[in-house]
């Protein structure tokens, strides 16, 4: 069994949060030199024998969950939550791990510009969110605006304990619950993620011994609670609505796909909000071309159907012909055909196969173009689900998925 040296949990970029302004903040220069980048730094050094800037990657994302590091000799191997491992030889295997691994830790969206360690990854951390999970703030009351600081002695016995526990390379249970008893901070927690977004400066105010939340941002929460998910569908498919069947107009309003112009506002929400207009744009046009095809083909538009889930769906010669559409750009392939794929399944079965239907259910996945890589289409249909894409103004395929469909539409 390999020798499994297991760094502590970290708190995320100290030394950029430092440069927020707040002299309130100036506790955290007490645990600056303890910082566990120096440790995470030197290991990672140590073991892959790499000059990579860790550290300067880790600022970038502002990250804390633990990586761990597995002594494989002659190669490095780092694991995503301890128990998925990959190895490298090479320098440039090296950089493909560790992208690999920062981007699997499943912040929100994250992108990554190219493949020589330049990351563009959305903020994960902010100052308000350290102070939450350090403890500093005990009572968030969003509604009011109002945020309360704990006492300075308080943050005495906090600062000793992490000291201690970071002498004694243990993890730390950041969060602090209102009886004083803690936990670790879960990643899948709204609030949370919600402050992970902006840095102190941007999100919260300080007057006198209350730090105010900006009331500039309140509407910014609100559309972050509204849209915590990607910028396509919703996890609500999780639980089926009991209304299936709608009967709505089919052909939606909608926009060009061509990126126009947009004048870009100071925002810091986790994704672009221009690669947002753009999706639910794509999103819409590939069904309304679908639309549009099966209309030219006899189709009834009364009888193409959708549901607050589905995307659309139509019946003929006692099958049933099931569509999710996805759009598709350089960084979001491998999600988007995931959630396609389970977006498929559930919709089979929940919406479908529990109304004891006995049609035969066509699943098809809408691509907005060829995936760049063949691999997926074979994925794919590995899991009994038909492709097509778009290409110029009509709609092809894998050669089974095309005849299938043509066999079905004519």
């Amino acid at each position: 069994m390999a020798d499994t040296n297991k760094l502590w949990k970290f708190p995320g970029a100290i030394s950029d949060w430092l440069q927020t302004g707040h002299k309130e903040l100036s506790f955290l220069k007490q645990i600056e030199g303890t910082s566990p980048y120096t440790k995470i730094q030197t290991e990672f050094q140590r073991i892959s024998n790499s000059s990579i800037d860790l550290i300067s990657i880790r600022k970038k994302i502002k990250g804390y969950e633990k990586i761990g590091f597995l002594i494989l000799a002659p190669s490095l191997s780092l694991t995503y939550y301890g128990h998925e491992y990959v190895s490298s030889q090479t320098e440039n295997e090296r950089r493909i791990i560790l992208r690999n691994s920062l981007l699997n830790i499943k912040f929100w969206n994250p992108t990554e510009k190219n493949m020589d360690g330049d990351f563009d990854i959305y903020p994960f951390k902010s100052t308000l969110y350290l102070l939450l999970k350090l403890g500093y703030l005990t009572k968030l009351e969003a509604g009011n605006k109002l945020i309360y600081v704990k006492k300075d002695s308080e943050l005495d016995k906090i600062i000793s304990e992490i000291k201690e526990k970071r002498t004694n390379n243990e993890e730390y249970p950041f969060w602090y619950k209102e009886d004083g008893s803690t936990t670790d901070a879960s990643i899948n927690n709204p609030i949370q993620h919600m402050f992970s977004l902006y840095s102190s400066t941007d999100f919260v105010i300080k007057q006198g011994n209350k730090i105010l939340i900006n009331p500039d941002k309140l509407n910014e929460v609100k559309d972050l609670f509204e849209n915590i998910e990607d910028i396509e569908g919703s996890d609500s498919f999780i639980s089926p609505s009991t209304e299936r069947i709608s009967y709505n107009p089919r052909i939606l309003d909608e926009q060009s796909v061509s990126d126009s112009p947009v004048i870009r506002r100071n925002t810091l929400y986790s994704r672009d909000n221009i690669s947002l207009e753009r999706s639910n744009r794509a999103h819409t046009k590939l069904i309304n071309d679908m639309v549009t095809k099966l209309k030219s083909y006899g189709f009834d538009e009364r009888e193409i159907l959708q549901t607050n889930h589905i995307d659309l769906f139509t019946d003929k010669n006692n099958k049933i012909f099931l569509c999710e559409m996805k759009s598709l750009n350089s960084t979001n392939q491998t999600s988007q055909i995931r959630k396609g794929i389970s977006q498929l399944l559930e919709y089979e079965y929940f919406d479908l196969v529990n109304k004891k239907t006995t049609k035969e259910i066509l699943k098809f996945l809408i691509l907005e173009k060829k995936p760049d890589i063949d691999e997926y289409i074979n994925f794919i249909r590995y899991c009994n689900i038909y492709i097509l894409w778009k290409d110029d103004d009509d709609f092809v395929g894998d050669s089974e998925s095309i005849n299938l469909f043509n066999l079905f539409i004519e």
